[in-house]
């Protein structure tokens, strides 16, 4: 039988010294979790799952602009754009939080992450006391949680995890206070809660309901057994399972139901296939092999080295489990059981995701807390729990910075050619990215809609034919891929030369790229070969070869032009000359500089003559022998 409630001989009373210590402990736990969580708090998305971070962040960004949608959006596999996952309601509160208060969006999204973390906390702790534990007691699974680097770390993300967390964590202490105390409005906020927990993150809702489906063993068990023999059995059972059923059954239902409303949706697209639920069998849970293969386990092993525990000797808090008696360790044993099943059940999604490890780690971390409690049963066991606590943490402590806190603290930087991408493009046009699986994390940094050629098609494939037309030929403007096929250039009318890195435009676009970015008529330029976007110094630039020559409309009041020239530092002595002519729509020209650069960044100011000056044109010297030179800041007065 499995108790709700610790009986009282585990509630030994802590010495006033000891008391003190723990609680102190605890204030520690909650000031390092803070200092920790709020480091590199304005960077951007980082790479480590920079896939489904981004996804996350696009769909809240397109909430913003388009409104708050059922179908939300998430526009990386063409129109029509939405192919919904989970339930947006984390998307919807960081869109609210991000509208309301102006605050920019990735942080609004990390500080919601963090703040459904710490409602967990709570919880964790008035479950804690259903169980019967002392204040003082109840406090030793939050130190843990506070310091355990997986809740450090994707805490304080643009994920759901926290909010899946929270509502699941919410379902099981209702329940098991329901469970205790009989009252109605218990099981009514258990099931309001696994509903919202389901429809956030289905697979950690399955995770806390592993301790309700063992209850519901145990009370199905008992009845059976103490009901043996007697007429009303089946009456009894029935009310037993009825509220078992009711807990889990309207969750699960509701979790399904939109499951088949997301299907349907996504099987509009005609690029979206693959992720209908009927496909993702095998990605959701592995094949039965896999599940007890030596990779899976020696993988989530080395998770729980280097994300969870770090060094396992701090598993040996588990051993007081299974050698001493006493009423609170079954709890710590069903927390176990709910821990391994995580990966048990969903065994391909946690071996291909750390941060999977989010809806099960904080059981282990209760197991441990009960071995620490049933060891304060022995002499001297609560001085002994009090320093094995301290051990975890600085083991704690030692797997964070070997793992999640390098990345935390360097400034993740996005990508030029995406920042180049959101310049050079409008907000209504389509990239189509050819040779990036379907990751949002381009698409998203670019802040535009995207068509992403997952699986490669070619252009006569009729899905991808279909979807270029549900979107719009006409807006797509961009490509990228290392390795286009020749048709896909005339059938995108792209200009041959990419504008920067493998990120190719259409012709018009191409053109109009040079003029937002340097002025630079492009026509009116020399060949276009010699001419290249450069990302230097922080910014983009204009790469001008020998022999180069590019063109600037100029401004009918404009006196004088001002820039930048830039040349890369080499050992040798380098030097790059250059002469600028005004021209008009007469053949003639006029001479208005000539210079020879040679340092590594010198400013140019130029006084322009008062009449016929249409163009400035710049040209390079074809016999210089430095191969590049750099111009920025290009600008009229």
């Amino acid at each position: 039988m499995i108790n709700s409630t610790v009986a009282s001989p585990d509630q030994s009373i802590f010495s006033k010294r000891i008391r003190i210590a723990f609680i102190v402990f605890f204030l520690l736990c909650i000031g390092l979790n803070l200092y920790c969580s709020f480091i590199g708090f304005k960077n951007p998305i980082g790479f480590h799952h920079s896939f489904r971070r981004a996804q996350t962040a696009m769909s809240a960004f397109y909430t913003i602009i388009d409104g708050y949608k059922i179908a939300y959006e998430t526009p990386v596999l063409g129109a029509p754009w939405s192919i919904p996952m989970e339930f947006p309601l984390y998307q919807w509160t960081m869109a609210t939080w991000t509208i309301l208060t102006g605050m920019p969006l990735e942080m609004s999204g990390r500080l919601v992450s963090l703040f459904f973390f710490y409602c967990c906390l709570p919880v964790i702790f008035l479950f804690g006391r259903s169980l019967g534990l002392s204040r003082t007691q109840a406090l030793l699974p939050l130190c843990l949680t506070l310091l355990c680097p997986i809740y450090i770390y994707w805490s304080r993300t643009i994920m759901i995890e926290s909010m899946a967390l929270f509502f699941s964590l919410s379902f099981l202490f209702c329940f098991i206070r329901f469970r205790q105390q009989g009252n109605r409005w218990l099981l009514a906020l258990a099931v309001a809660c696994g509903i919202l927990g389901g429809l956030v993150k289905i697979t950690t809702l399955f995770v806390s309901s592993i301790p309700v489906i063992l209850c519901g063993a145990s009370d199905i068990f008992n009845v059976l057994r103490e009901q043996h023999g007697n007429p009303n059995v089946l009456k009894r059972l029935a009310s037993v399972t009825g509220k078992y059923a009711l807990a889990l059954g309207i969750p699960v239902v509701i979790a399904v139901v939109w499951t088949h409303y997301a299907d349907s949706i996504k099987a509009q697209n005609p690029l979206a296939g693959f992720l209908l639920s009927s496909n993702l069998t095998t990605w959701n849970f592995g094949t039965f092999d896999f599940r007890f293969s030596k990779q899976l386990w020696k993988t989530y092993i080395l998770y729980l080295k280097y994300t969870q525990i770090g060094p396992l000797l701090g598993l040996v808090v588990l051993v007081p489990l299974f050698i001493t008696k006493s009423p609170i360790r079954i709890w710590g044993v069903i927390a176990l059981c709910t821990y391994l099943a995580g990966p048990l059940v969903f065994s391909n999604l946690y071996f291909v995701h750390d941060y999977y490890s989010y809806a099960n780690t904080i059981f282990l971390l209760f197991a441990m807390s009960c071995g620490l409690l049933t060891l304060q049963r022995l002499r001297w066991g609560e001085a002994a729990s009090l320093v094995l606590l301290v051990m975890l943490g600085v083991f704690f402590g030692y797997c964070y910075t070997g793992s999640y806190a390098h990345e935390q603290s360097t400034p993740a930087s996005v990508p030029p050619q995406l920042m180049l991408l959101k310049i050079v493009t409008h907000p209504n046009e389509i990239l189509f990215i050819n040779d990036q699986d379907w990751n949002p994390y381009g698409p998203y940094c670019a802040q535009r809609r995207a068509i992403m050629n997952k699986q490669h098609f070619g252009l006569n494939e009729p899905k991808l034919q279909k979807s270029i037309a549900l979107t719009g030929l006409e807006k797509i403007t961009a490509v990228s891929g290392k390795h286009l096929s020749a048709d896909m250039f005339a059938f995108f009318k792209l200009f041959p030369k990419p504008i920067f890195s493998n990120i190719y435009l259409r012709r018009d676009v191409y053109k109009r790229a040079y003029k937002t970015l340097f002025h630079v008529d492009l026509d009116a330029s020399g060949p276009p070969e010699l001419l290249r976007v450069w990302y230097w110094q922080n910014q983009f630039s204009l790469a001008v070869a020998p022999g180069g020559a590019f063109a600037l409309p100029v401004p009918a009041s404009a006196r004088s032009f001002t820039a930048q020239v830039i040349l890369p530092q080499q050992k040798q002595m380098n030097s790059a000359s250059y002469q600028g002519y005004c021209t008009d729509d007469s053949a003639a020209q006029q001479l208005v500089f000539e210079r020879t650069f040679s340092q590594s960044a010198e400013p140019l100011t130029v006084a322009l003559p008062e009449k016929n000056c249409q163009h400035l044109v710049i040209m390079r010297n074809p016999q210089d022998t430095t191969k590049l030179s750099f111009w920025t800041e290009m600008n009229f007065h």
